[in-house]
C-alpha cells in the first residue's frame, strides 16, 4: 500500500478510509442500540463487545506506532514551527498526548474486557411484558 492510499480517505483504501468507514459504522451502531426497537439481542452486543475490545487494541497500537514516529520526526524531517515556539515543544507535547490516548485506550479496553466478561454470564430469557 502506497503512503498515497494512506493518505487519502477518498481512495477507498488504506489507513484513512479504514477508519473513517469504522467511524461512521460506529456512530450507525450507537444509534441502533440507542433505540429500543432496532437494538440488537444481547448475543450481539456480547460479540460486538468482543470487537470493541479488539478494536480498542489495535487503536492502542495506532496510538504507539504514531507516538513513535511523532518522536523520530527530529530525524526525517527538518522541523519548522509557525509559530514563536520551538518544534521541539510541539513534538513533546504532542507525544505526551499520545501516551494520555494510550492510556485512556487501555482503561477502556480493560473495562470494555469487564463489561464483556459480565455480559457472558447472562442468558436472554423471552420478555413476557
Amino acid at each position: 500500500m502506497s503512503r498515497a492510499d494512506r493518505a487519502d480517505p477518498g481512495s477507498g483504501d488504506g489507513l484513512a478510509a479504514v477508519l473513517e468507514q469504522a467511524t461512521l459504522a460506529t456512530h450507525h451502531a450507537a444509534f441502533e442500540y440507542a433505540d429500543r426497537c432496532c437494538a440488537p439481542d444481547l448475543a450481539t452486543a456480547r460479540a460486538d463487545s468482543w470487537r470493541l475490545i479488539h478494536l480498542l487494541g489495535a487503536l492502542s497500537d495506532l496510538t504507539t506506532a504514531l507516538a513513535a514516529y511523532t518522536g523520530d520526526c527530529p530525524q526525517r524531517h527538518e522541523l519548522r514551527s509557525d509559530d514563536n515556539v520551538e518544534p521541539a515543544q510541539h513534538l513533546a507535547h504532542a507525544c505526551r498526548g499520545w501516551a494520555d490516548v494510550r492510556h485512556a485506550l487501555d482503561n477502556a479496553q480493560n473495562a470494555c474486557r469487564e463489561a464483556y466478561t459480565s455480559l457472558s454470564h447472562l442468558n436472554a430469557q423471552p420478555s413476557w411484558k
